[in-house]
């Protein structure tokens, strides 16, 4: 399952607006225009690290009516769709709900349920996506969050959600699934499971009496109590289990706090938790009876803070790679200009945000758009290789046109294509890219490529 399509109505800066998502997306423009807006959207929508919608300070004083919500439309695999009530299921494999904050129907909106609605058939409903609000979050998978700037401990605590956590969490994951080891530890646990209930104490007390005192009281009602040991699970080895701490090499390895290290240590750990994620793919994965897809958004602000050229590469091709699994998503928002440039090979995963009186706005080319530019970008090519196979051309005509080079006797749309876009490569460079961060643009018609 991806996401696929993101629209926001009423939410902070954001009057309402609606973009599309790839695999690896990315958020970009000046200052103050509403990136992080859209961040605490998606966070509100799955209520990340308990995060919640207060109408003070979430709710725009220029909304139009009284509704506060963000939609979501994911795109489902096949198995997915099967797993899916058959309400939810559709021709296109769109899965579409929508998270109310504030609405004009009072029922819609109450603390104690999910709030999120599906489309069924079409049409918006009103009856509650997947019922219980534990069910129906964890339908829809889980977000990682990464801030720009906050506190060494905070980002990098275990003891709660933080995003070296929650990072963590899904490289163990990756590590473990298919690990021989793991397979190991859960058979142990089998084994601890049927074994520890028969182990008695001193006193002759076991859990198999226990259970079996139990049942002899309730046995009248026509049920039956049993106990078990659930399994580990990677995530509760990390949470429970794992701790960590830093050494000083220059004090013979004395253990030192993580608060005395700044920004640059806990940016560079996390960016080398996500190269590690990207290099552990998860080459199977189990088909599941029921919808329940294992499902991650990562929401990175400004992922190059404190990281050299070189290295933004690197980090970009890992999120990349990490994106181009079948379960995590990436959208990153960015003020590095050489950042930015990394993504121009996919330009529809760019979006483009400004502010028009304090109103946060999106804007984007989508792969619709861009294949009629690109078809455009052909058309004088695609013509003149026409006017040399036709046989009602002049040969005068032909050779004018094989002299300028605009066509061939034998069309290669797909060659021509290529050229095309690498002119596109060589125009959005890490210093042009800057345009998507500035107010206005002027563009020099000739051999100059800067304006002073």
């Amino acid at each position: 399952m991806k996401l696929q399509e993101v629209i926001i109505h009423n939410i902070r800066s954001i009057q309402h607006t609606s973009f599309q998502l790839s695999g690896y997306s990315m958020l970009v423009g000046e200052n103050n225009v509403g990136k992080t807006n859209i961040f605490t959207a998606l966070r509100l929508f799955y209520e990340d690290g308990g995060l919640k919608y207060k109408k003070d300070v979430d709710f725009p004083k220029f909304a139009k009516d009284d509704e506060s919500w963000v939609e979501l439309a994911f795109i489902t695999t096949e198995d997915e769709q099967d797993g899916l009530k058959d309400e939810y299921k559709s021709k296109d494999r769109i899965l579409r709900v929508r998270k109310y904050f504030r609405s004009k129907e009072k029922d819609l909106v109450k603390p104690n349920q999910s709030n999120i609605y599906a489309y069924e058939s079409g049409e918006l409903s009103n009856n509650l996506f997947y019922g219980a609000k534990n069910v129906s979050q964890a339908k829809l998978g889980k977000v990682i969050y990464i801030p720009a700037v906050s506190k060494t401990d905070e980002t990098l605590k275990l003891s709660g959600p933080s995003p070296f956590r929650e990072m963590l969490n899904l490289v163990m994951k990756r590590a473990v699934l298919e690990s021989p080891t793991f397979d190991n530890l859960k058979t142990a646990f089998d084994a601890f499971n049927s074994d520890f209930k028969k182990e008695s104490s001193e006193e002759g007390l076991s859990i198999n009496s226990l259970i079996h005192e139990i049942n002899s009281e309730i046995g009248n009602w026509n049920v039956r109590f049993d106990v078990s040991v659930n399994p580990i699970k990677p995530e509760e080895i990390v949470k429970n289990l794992l701790s960590h701490h830093i050494e000083d090499i220059d004090l013979g390895g004395e253990q030192i706090n993580l608060a005395s290290f700044g920004q640059g240590l806990q940016r560079h750990l996390i960016f080398t938790l996500i190269k590690l994620s990207a290099k552990c793919t998860v080459t199977s994965v189990a088909k599941r009876k029921d919808f329940d897809p294992d499902f991650t958004l990562l929401l990175f602000e400004e992922p190059e803070v404190f990281l050299h050229p070189s290295q933004q590469e690197s980090l970009h091709l890992s999120l990349r790679t990490l994106a181009s699994g079948t379960s995590e998503q990436v959208l990153v928002s960015s003020h590095s200009p050489h950042f930015v440039s990394k993504q121009i090979s996919h330009l529809p995963g760019m979006v483009r945000l400004s502010k028009d009186n304090g109103i946060t706005k999106t804007f984007q080319v989508t792969e619709e758009v861009l294949s009629e530019i690109f078809d455009e970008n052909l058309g004088l090519y695609k013509k003149s290789c026409d006017c040399l196979k036709s046989t009602q051309i002049s040969e005068k005509i032909k050779e004018e046109i094989r002299a300028k080079g605009l066509g061939e006797e034998k069309p290669n749309p797909a060659g021509k294509l290529e050229e095309e876009a690498l002119k596109y490569f060589l125009w959005l460079d890490s210093e042009r890219s800057s345009l998507f961060f500035a107010k206005k643009v002027i563009v020099c018609e000739g051999a100059s490529e800067k304006v002073s």
